[in-house]
């Protein structure tokens, strides 16, 4: 098989030769057939996705259909070196190898705006996908006019804008093998002569995929509801008023994690029997009459066996949004407000026998102000120039749950005294940030033009958290009762009360030089630096590897810097396209955040990292009806002088031992779940078979490379490369509007580990090595019917 290097050196040759093709054949092809534009506001204008010096993979609304793309984690496939993982108790974003880990202190490395508005909190980023104009993918540092805390790429996502002209739609799919059902309804258009609104609507039940066997019921189902409201008015000629009021709601049933990679008792009382983690834990309920232990098995085969769970989220947008149009330019002002919360409760053991439960609770909200003033394209200098405020207040608590029934207790001795107790967690923040932002374009002659823009953040946070054992129902524990005692003993938890204030100041520089070769032909290389901010540990039950809880409070500000030489390049007449970018990023104090292995997180700065790589990507109008699409990403991550990596279970790889006890030197290692090399092509037919009857027939192959889904580097969890196809048939009545499709994703019905972990308490507690792990969904089939009007 082609190592990633060659995967990468061949998809740039087939890249040539088509250019080549191309030129051959150019003489004889219809002047008539060309690419649609793509047009994308990554530098806050509406521009042609050909002419901007960034590294950018957009998808329009009509692809997102018909790649059945619904929300962030979807879209993933389609967008190489951009990654999405539902893992653990938060979703992770990465971008070039690049991440943040969990902890609900952190930001995310790749900043989220929803119509400008930064949504940054982990929850938000579940919201599910509906009547969207395009969402980009910027890839790396976009500090100067995204700011907060984008220093490995950031989202653009556009919703939908009101008509000037009433329409609408409404859509139905329904997916066969897992019964889901979803309905969006959308209606647009004026309200006279000045005001323009919009409406949409989506309800989503998703059935689940893997089957609990205890419960008696399939678990990774989602119930999701969304309704937004868009208004726009030209007040006058020259300013246009708009307003989105939308809300959100979307929970799950239960995680689907399996218990798998069990291996025999190495230490304990268990140690030398043979035994595996589900039969320790048979033998154990055996003897002391407890339910569940029956049930646990040690396969990856979509079954699993644990208590009751649940994931609720809801979030609030409102927009305010104003532009006012001179001949001088246009000046923006954009007001927003989010709240959100999320209600979580997690069978953290991830068994069916009653051990301890885990539940998570965050509230959010903040308010932010944009004002800018960008001049016209086209003259020999061209600008934008802003600033930026947004405050924030983030609330968090969690219960480390056990019960009169759980296992532990059963064991006797102190452990008894943790009968219908909690270790109980709070953790809040207050965020206040401003900042200022320019960027210029000069043009130094008829192909060359300078850009540089820099961005002026200031940045202040005050935390507290404290960590307090309980009874179940938060009373204090009665004289005597020594459970506190037993947390800290046997799963690190110790009481605690710790605050802080961090303040800081950061200018993020950005230099661009670009050449325009042709009409056709934009090359550019650029030079950038973006941060992201310092914070508070939301997670930590301990000091771990620092001296005092003070110093294990907070953690440094990330920096990031990069060096990019990238090119956009159109061909054979408009039919063509291919876009490229050579980079090399830079990471210092790299913030980390990493299970321990019992019920806390080792969470710091790693020292230092590097992300090297190529991307490129295209689009080819083969013929009239038939388009192919191409992407592909080498990259090449490697951590620097990192020496406090969590360790596998006792470091059966044989890893370094780092600069504490316990923890192990992952120096010159690959992040968790990245892969060196990522690709898709996709091809589509589109021909009119009678006189408003529209056939289509598509299909995409996306290929990864191999990675590892755990955050320990266990080898024992290693995903092999794999690739997802996709399909999709159908036809569309251009005249009545109407459309139905089948849409076939993952057609080879692969079975890939997307995020994996030491599963909780079974070595620390029982001495028997267990993993968890989260599949990937199977095959799926949808049966998609639209009607537009």
């Amino acid at each position: 098989m082609l190592n990633s290097r060659k995967k990468m050196l061949f998809m740039s040759g087939v890249s040539v030769a088509l250019c080549m093709q191309a030129s051959a054949v150019s003489a004889q092809d219809d002047d008539l057939i060309m690419l649609e534009e793509i047009v994308i506001t990554a530098q806050k204008r509406e521009q042609g996705l050909q002419d901007v010096p960034i590294s950018i993979s957009a998808l329009t609304s009509k692809m997102m259909v018909e790649k059945g793309i619904t929300d962030l984690v979807s879209m993933s496939s389609y967008t190489p070196n951009f990654k999405i993982t539902q893992a653990g108790t938060a979703n992770t974003i990465q971008m070039r190898g690049i991440y943040s880990g969990q902890n609900q202190g952190f930001e995310q490395s790749v900043g989220t705006y929803v119509d400008n508005i930064h949504t940054g909190r982990g929850p938000m980023s579940k919201a599910p996908f509906y009547d969207l104009e395009r969402v980009e993918v910027l890839k790396g540092p976009q500090s100067i006019l995204f700011g907060k805390n984008s220093i490995a790429g950031a989202l653009n996502i556009t919703t939908a804008a009101p008509t000037d002209e009433v329409e609408g739609f409404v859509a139905v799919d329904y997916e066969m093998e897992f019964s889901s059902k979803a309905i969006t309804a959308v209606l647009s258009g004026p309200l006279s002569d000045t005001m323009r609104a919009r409406v949409a609507v989506k309800y989503n039940d998703e059935g689940g995929y893997v089957y609990n066997d205890f419960l008696d019921k399939d678990l990774g189902n989602k119930d999701e509801f969304s309704i937004r409201g868009k208004l726009e008015w030209d007040v006058s000629d020259d300013l246009v008023v708009g307003l989105k009021v939308e809300h959100s709601e979307f929970d799950s049933d239960g995680k689907p994690y399996e218990s798998v990679g069990q291996e025999p008792a190495r230490a304990g009382s268990f140690a030398g029997s043979g035994l595996r983690f589900n039969q320790i834990l048979g033998v154990l309920t055996g003897i002391y009459g407890l339910p569940g232990g029956e049930n646990i098995d040690n396969q990856l085969n979509y079954v699993m066996s644990t208590g009751e769970e649940y994931d609720a989220n809801s979030v609030n947008s409102y927009v305010l949004n104003a532009v006012y149009s001179t001949e001088a330019g246009t000046f923006t002002a954009t007001t927003g407000y989010v709240d959100s919360r999320s209600d979580e409760l997690c069978d953290c053991d991830f068994t069916s026998v009653d051990i301890f439960s885990f539940d998570l609770h965050e509230r959010y909200n903040q308010l932010s102000q944009e004002v800018r003033f960008q001049s016209p394209l086209g003259e020999d200098f061209d600008y934008v120039i802003g600033g930026f405020y947004q405050t924030s207040d983030l609330d968090f608590y969690d219960n480390i749950n056990v019960t009169a029934d759980s296992l532990l207790v059963a064991l006797g001795g102190a452990r008894a005294f943790l009968a219908d107790t909690r270790a109980h967690r709070e953790a809040s923040t207050e965020t206040d940030s401003w900042s200022v932002f320019a960027q210029g374009t000069w043009t130094l002659s008829d192909s060359v033009q300078l850009m540089v823009g820099g961005r002026y953040t200031k940045e202040s946070k005050t935390g507290a958290r404290t960590l307090d054992v309980q009874n179940a129902d938060g009373s204090e524990l009665a004289a005597g009762n020594i459970a506190n005692l037993v947390y800290a003993g046997g799963f690190k938890v110790i009481e605690h009360e710790v605050a802080g204030e961090l303040s800081e100041g950061k200018f993020s520089p950005d230099v661009k030089l670009l050449w325009n070769a042709s009409d056709d032909v934009l090359l550019y290389t650029s030079w950038s630096i973006g941060y992201k901010s310092a914070g508070f540990d939301f997670r930590g039950n301990n000091q771990g590897y620092y001296d005092t809880m003070e110093e294990s409070f907070d953690f440094e500000a990330e920096k990031a810097e990069n060096y990019e030489i990238g090119g956009k390049v159109g061909f054979w007449d408009g039919r063509a396209e291919l876009n490229f970018a050579i980079y090399d990023q830079s990471f210092e104090n790299l913030q980390v955040s990493v299970y321990d292995g019992t019920l806390g997180f080792n969470v710091g700065n790693a020292a230092t990292a590097s992300s090297k790589g190529i991307e490129v990507d295209g689009r080819l109008a083969l013929t009239e009806t038939i388009t192919a699409r191409y992407a592909a990403a080498y990259n090449d991550f490697k951590y620097g002088d990192y020496h406090t990596g969590q360790c596998s279970f006792d470091n059966p790889e044989g890893l370094p031992e780092g600069d504490f006890p316990g923890l192990c030197d992952y120096s010159g290692l690959r992040s968790q779940f990245h892969s060196k090399f990522q690709g898709n092509i996709g091809l589509e037919y589109r021909d009119m078979i009678s006189d408003s009857l529209e056939f289509s027939l598509s299909a995409d192959i996306n290929h990864t490379s191999g990675f590892n889904p755990a955050a320990t580097q266990d080898s024992g969890m290693i995903q092999p490369s794999n690739q997802l196809i996709d399909a999709r048939i159908g036809i569309e009545n251009v005249d009545d509007g109407w459309s139905i499709f089948l849409l076939g994703k993952n057609l080879k019905n692969e079975t890939i580990v997307t995020y994996s972990a030491n599963q909780p308490l079974a070595f620390s507690s029982f001495g028997a090595p267990s993993r968890t792990a989260n599949v990937m969904r199977p095959r799926t089939i949808t049966l998609q019917a639209k009607i537009q009007f």
